[in-house]
């Protein structure tokens, strides 16, 4: 995978400092990055494209936040992405700095399971 340098947080880790509702089933550790790469989008350089797997026994919905250059966050999510499938189309943005946080839940857990917070 080509990420040029690009970190991943899960919010469920205790080191993102990302607290999740308790009624929320962390699929972090089965969604996985397959694909990354820079400056394919909007003429920029700074753009980023990331695909991403559902390799859990039930669908999942899939957040991706990605950090712009104005500290703002671009975020979007894939919902019901079934098990061993690929999201699509892929998660991309343009004008952001390479960092980004993935979260992965069970499809259809409550609204407020993916934080909407840039780190």
């Amino acid at each position: 995978m080509t990420t040029g340098g690009v970190s991943v947080c899960a919010p469920a880790r205790a080191s993102c400092g990302i607290p999740l509702r308790s009624a929320c089933t962390n699929l972090d550790g089965c969604v996985e990055i397959v694909y990354g790469v820079r400056g394919t989008h909007c003429g920029d350089i700074d753009s980023v494209e990331v695909r991403v797997r559902n390799n859990c026994p039930t669908a999942a919905d899939i957040e991706l936040c990605y950090q712009r250059r104005d500290g703002t966050c671009a975020c979007g999510t894939h919902r019901g992405v079934a098990p061993q499938t690929e999201a699509s189309p892929p998660f991309w943005a343009c004008d952001v700095t390479g960092a980004f946080r993935m979260s992965a839940r069970a499809a259809g857990d409550p609204a407020g399971c993916h934080p909407h917070i840039c780190r």
